[in-house]
């Protein structure tokens, strides 16, 4: 089984990797990525019980940005 550190190297490889970027951006991996990151806020919430709601609504908001999403 890999360790974490190899993961990682391959993981870096295969970002760097001209194909795999082009599919990293194309539309419909931005749309998957917002869809998981909506999901994510909605499970921290739910998780939260209505606490840190304005954390987890901040962070939601820098992920889809950074996605090239919403917000």
């Amino acid at each position: 089984m890999a360790g974490l550190g190899t993961f990682g190297k391959i993981v870096m490889a295969a970002a760097s990797n001209p194909k795999v970027r082009g599919a990293l951006q194309s539309p419909k991996a931005k749309q998957l990525g917002g869809k998981a990151v909506d999901g994510a806020a909605n499970l921290a919430q739910k998780a939260a019980k209505g606490k840190h709601q304005d954390k987890i609504q901040r962070a939601r908001d820098e992920a889809l940005k950074r996605l090239g999403g919403r917000p």
